[in-house]
């Protein structure tokens, strides 16, 4: 069982001192449904609405950056982002605690022909095939990686705004049989003050062995103010691109 806000606060008002190590306990009293909606999964949608810019946050949740650095010369380019949230449920606890529960999910195309990297494109949507689909221009696209991150909004009954990481789920697709991905790895971050216990170091490394990956941030973890400056929160990915010829090494970070 996650430690939620609302167990957090529960269980703070139950004890005189919280050590670094308690647990939260859950809680039988049922949280109040304010809205829901079904989460949107296809890919291609998703791609849509992130090219377009539609989203259910007006400001973006996350800092999407996307690097490509060629292992011989070292050369390193951004590659272009596109990104859209979901908010598909909101609750309302006990104690008067809301948590609002986010889905984010961040496209990074990588073209491992240099003149390319750089390319503005503008498109309507990704067939999934190694191009895309618009005006008849091609970015020649070698890989596309994806990432969709589990998120919360946590108020505490003063409005206090609390970040919890839930799941991050994501993963490469080669656009072209001569690309190979390998050295997959997958960061999860959670760090930053969490109400009752100070300043909590919360971080997670997952090697995948195949070219998708889902991963759950432990149970024990804690949700992290909003106000922290100093916070990481989120996720990075990274992984080797190989074709006949070259190799790169690729990091996508989305972090808030």
């Amino acid at each position: 069982m996650r430690k939620t806000l609302y167990g957090l606060l529960v269980f703070g008002m139950c004890l005189v001192t919280l050590g670094s190590g308690a647990l939260a306990q859950s809680t039988s009293e049922t949280p109040k449904i304010l809205f829901e909606k079904e989460e949107i999964k296809d890919q291609k949608s998703l791609f849509e609405r992130a090219s377009k810019g539609i989203t259910d946050l007006e400001k973006k949740p996350f800092s999407s950056v996307a690097e490509l650095e060629n292992t011989k010369t070292k050369v390193k380019e951004k590659v272009k982002t596109y990104t859209t949230t979901q908010r598909i449920k909101v609750e309302k606890h006990p104690d008067g605690s809301v948590k609002e529960s986010f889905v984010t999910t961040s496209f990074a195309l990588i073209p491992t022909n240099k003149s390319n990297i750089n390319e503005s494109v503008t498109t309507e949507g990704y067939n999934g095939s190694g191009s895309l689909y618009n005006s008849g221009t091609d970015p020649s696209i070698s890989v596309k990686a994806y990432s969709t991150i589990y998120w919360d909004n946590w108020y505490d009954p003063n409005n206090n705004l609390y970040y919890d990481l839930t799941k991050v789920t994501g993963g490469w697709e080669p656009q072209d049989s001569y690309i190979q991905i390998s050295n997959r790895y997958i960061n999860l971050s959670a760090i930053g003050w969490a109400y009752g216990v100070g300043r909590v170091n919360q971080g997670l490394q997952v090697h995948a062995s195949i070219n998708t990956f889902s991963v759950t941030a432990p149970s024990e973890w804690y949700p992290i103010h909003a106000k922290d400056t100093y916070r990481t929160f989120g996720s990075h990915q990274k992984c080797t691109i190989s074709d006949s010829s070259d190799t790169w090494t690729f990091d996508f970070y989305n972090y808030k």
